[in-house]
């Protein structure tokens, strides 16, 4: 039992500054040194009333490892974190190379004005964000496990104002560039007012694909959008479409059948729009810029975004047929 755990007590100075630079890939190539998992057999559990994980602040952690005959298994860590509860499992088979690793990430009701106050980025805000994560791999790093992983990905959001600037996770950055890029009132508002969000992958082989299951619905603007990310590469293909909400002074036309790509990767995405318009009658996208996998999935926007209903619970049942009918635990507030 500590009062409190901070993982940079245990790195090296140069760990330290290494951490504090942008990497230039997401996900960590450094091999995994795991040879003292074949070699002890231990059982530990753990209690710390604060604990740090680089910019992660977490409270009330408890885990229980056990390493035996070869063989890790993390039995659900469980936190606090930002008023959200978090479960981590991990399961970890040393006696083989590559090593073989299943791992399962959930973070329910994450508070996005505690989130943004302890970042040092204080605004009246409120909602929430849930996250789940589950992943099957081999591999001798991190990079190699993802590249050939099966599995999901998804990340809820429930009614929330997130600044323009706010870098929260991963996924949601990579929705936050988007809606920079698109929403017509992005300049003149220094939040964004979600009603809700859904962002969802499958994963296979290490290529997570979305058809059509990333929704946003903002105040100004509805954005649906499909593609893949491919995790070995961490190359970035997304078709997206948005479409301004009727009765905001905006002409809807000013959006239809207008198209941007979200490309570059995971660690430096970038929003282009299209180089042409493309319109409803005769769709073409002959553009460079869509493979030809994205431009089946981007014809289907046009008639995606016209479905009857919220285009958040749309997306999720869309995600959960995706998934062939495997339950995932999260679920869009749809009001």
């Amino acid at each position: 039992v500590s009062e409190h755990f901070d993982r940079k007590d245990f790195q090296t100075v140069a760990t330290r500054a290494s951490a504090r630079m942008p990497p230039e890939k997401f996900f960590s190539d450094r091999q995994l040194v795991l040879d003292w998992i074949s070699d002890n057999d231990i059982h530990l559990d753990y209690r710390a009333n604060t604990a740090v994980v680089g910019e992660h602040h977490m409270k009330d952690l408890e885990l229980t490892a056990i390493v035996e005959d070869g063989k890790l298994v993390l039995d659900e860590i469980r936190a606090d974190m930002q008023g959200a509860q978090m479960k981590v499992t991990l399961e970890l088979d040393a006696r083989q190379r590559p090593y073989d690793i299943h791992y399962s990430y959930q973070l329910l009701g994450m508070q996005v004005a505690r989130w943004l106050t302890e970042n040092k980025v204080i605004q009246p805000l409120i909602g929430e964000v849930d996250i789940e994560v589950k992943l099957t791999g081999k591999g001798n790093s991190i990079r190699e496990v993802v590249s050939h992983a099966d599995g999901y990905a998804v990340m809820v959001i429930h009614r929330a104002r997130i600044p323009r600037k706010a870098r929260i996770l991963l996924p949601t950055s990579v929705l936050m560039s988007v809606l920079r890029t698109i929403n017509p009132f992005a300049k003149a508002s220094p939040v964004y007012n979600i009603e809700c969000g859904l962002i969802g992958f499958r994963i296979d082989d290490g290529k997570a694909f979305s058809d059509h299951t990333l929704a946003l619905k903002a105040k100004e603007v509805t954005v649906l959008a499909a593609g893949t990310i491919d995790l070995a590469t961490e190359e970035i293909a997304i078709a997206i479409r948005p479409k301004a909400r009727e009765g905001l002074g905006i002409s809807t036309v000013s959006l239809a059948g207008i198209y941007y790509r979200l490309g570059g990767t995971l660690a430096k995405p970038v929003v282009k729009a299209a180089s042409e318009r493309i319109l409803k009658t005769g769709v073409t996208l002959g553009a460079a810029w869509l493979s030809s996998g994205l431009t089946v999935l981007a014809k289907g926007l046009f008639d995606r975004l016209g479905d009857k209903g919220d285009v958040c619970k749309n997306a999720a049942h869309r995600f959960d047929t995706l998934l062939d009918g495997t339950a995932f635990t999260l679920k869009p507030t749809v009001n």
